[in-house]
């Protein structure tokens, strides 16, 4: 409900932020410099659009986190460090909203109470740590990444024209990310950076495209996220929206290639086969998009083909007969996962602590002399989420962690079921976010939690998803509706007794 001021029309809460934000702005002037006033006029004018329309700040908060905006610009001096702690704030209008002016009722689901839960895991283990102030920092980071965005996203996303508003911005972000990733290897101005949303690896021969996060195989892994997000889209709107969709997947797919990820490549190609065994890409149009990736891959990234080929030489550590042998990074790589997993085998049931491994133990462990595949004296990552997570939580945290993800793939896959052919696009919505997920945890596989922000915005997003469409197929069934035909069978008319049902 909305209360005028002085018979302007003008909501109560807008009226009160603009006060205080003209109060605010008369000090800045007379106290500082005009570029500063200048900021808090731009910072006023976002703050008051926010609070015009709520839920533009849950989009432009999406946007920012996905592609790490602050943290980028406060690396370049733009704005200070503590600033990039303020972007979960564009989501309270929305959430206050909700809660307040609509009175809806605070969503909490099982996967929220299974998130607190690892909360307590880490709490117990880090009792026994040899670092609390870096548990309690480590603990800090997931309250804040975790709990706190997966709980503003499950309460402002309730919709499914929100829901669809959202992934659209998630898909426009790494799209907008791709363009300039693409842009400098078109220039060859590597040295731009667009204030870190473009790092590169320029130490390497390839230049390797890091994106926002400055790690090529993370900007891989962010990617294949939102080309899943993007392939749901395509596959449920239409016209112009569909098409501009399908060009962002294709600024994404060939950012992917320009990172050069072997990790990113291999999850890619298992997801594609996946499609093909659900036959939801037939084998002529799957032929294709195979012949496609061999045909363009050496144009867009021609030394990607090296890389991948590299690959193999994974075989050449356990077997003399290998064709290729082993890089150094495959050699590396293997000796950190083969630590991690040597450290959870002598603490299984609640592990180091967390944030314990890599500072107090990685070097202990990566020297042994039965899994040192490469001779490593620092301290180093495990480079594979399950080892690692298994090493610092034991195995009651990893069994926490697999079966948030889990639960909600049981839930995406029923979804499915019931709605073939109720609903369709409920069918691939949902079959979407299944590919999201499972991007995520296949290039799990070569990557350590980090940057954890995107993962549990998957999962809030994937929670909110499963509450939206469970309501619809609910709503569809109680109204009793005719089925909607599935995509590749042919619209026919009704029988007399099914129109009278």
């Amino acid at each position: 409900m909305r209360t005028g001021v002085l018979r302007l029309g003008i909501p109560l809460h807008l009226a009160i932020v603009g006060l205080a934000g003209a109060t605010a702005l008369t000090f800045l002037v007379s106290r500082v410099d005009a570029p500063m006033a200048l900021g808090a006029v731009i910072a006023l004018a976002g703050l008051l659009l926010v609070f015009a329309a709520p839920f533009l700040g849950v989009l432009l908060g999406v946007f920012v986190l996905y592609t790490n905006l602050p943290a980028g610009a406060a690396a370049h001096g733009v704005i200070p460090n503590e600033a990039t702690a303020l972007v979960g704030a564009l989501f309270i209008p929305a959430f206050l909203q909700q809660l307040v002016l609509r009175r809806s009722v605070l969503r909490v689901d099982r996967t929220f109470a299974l998130m607190v839960a690892f909360l307590g895991v880490m709490f117990v283990s880090g009792y026994f740590a040899v670092d609390v102030p870096l548990v309690l920092s480590y603990i800090s980071s997931y309250a804040v990444e975790g709990l706190v965005v997966f709980l503003l996203v499950l309460n402002t996303v309730r919709d499914r024209r929100s829901l669809t508003r959202v992934l659209a911005v998630v898909v426009g972000a790494a799209a907008f990310l791709g363009s300039l990733s693409i842009y400098q290897a078109v220039t060859g101005n590597y040295q731009q950076e667009f204030l870190g949303l473009a790092n590169r690896a320029l130490e390497a021969a390839e230049h390797r495209a890091r994106g926002p996060t400055d790690d090529a195989n993370r900007y891989g892994q962010i990617l294949l996220m939102a080309g899943s997000f993007g392939l749901a889209l395509a596959w449920t709107l239409e016209g112009r929206k569909r098409w501009a969709v399908l060009g962002s997947l294709a600024l994404i797919f060939a950012a992917i290639l320009l990172t050069y990820s072997r990790g990113a490549f291999l999850t890619l190609v298992i997801l594609v086969l996946f499609l093909g065994a659900l036959r939801v890409i037939t084998p002529r149009r799957l032929a294709l998009i195979l012949l496609a990736g061999i045909v363009l891959t050496p144009v867009i990234a021609p030394e990607y083909i090296d890389r991948i080929r590299s690959i193999s030489g994974a075989a050449g550590m356990v077997s003399d007969d290998a064709m290729v042998e082993a890089d150094g990074a495959t050699r590396g790589r293997t000796t950190q996962m083969l630590a991690a997993a040597l450290a959870f085998s002598e603490h299984p049931v609640l592990g180091v602590g967390p944030g314990q491994y890599v500072p107090y133990h990685s070097v202990r462990y990566v020297q042994r002399p039965e899994i040192a595949f490469r001779e490593i004296a620092v301290p180093r990552r495990a480079h594979n989420l399950y080892v690692e997570l298994a090493a610092e939580l034991g195995a009651i945290g990893l069994l926490l962690f697999l079966t948030i993800p889990g639960l909600l793939l049981r839930d995406l896959w029923r979804i499915r079921k019931d709605a073939r052919s109720l609903r369709p696009d409920i069918d691939r919505l949902a079959l979407g976010f299944i590919l999201a997920i499972l991007a995520y945890l296949g290039s799990g596989m070569f990557l350590h939690l980090a940057f954890q922000r995107y993962y549990w915005l998957l999962i809030g997003l994937t929670a909110a998803a499963v509450w939206i469409l469970r309501g619809e197929l609910r709503e569809e069934r109680e109204t009793g509706l005719p089925p909607v035909p599935a995509p590749h069978e042919e619209a026919r008319a009704l029988t007399p007794s099914e129109a009278r049902r």
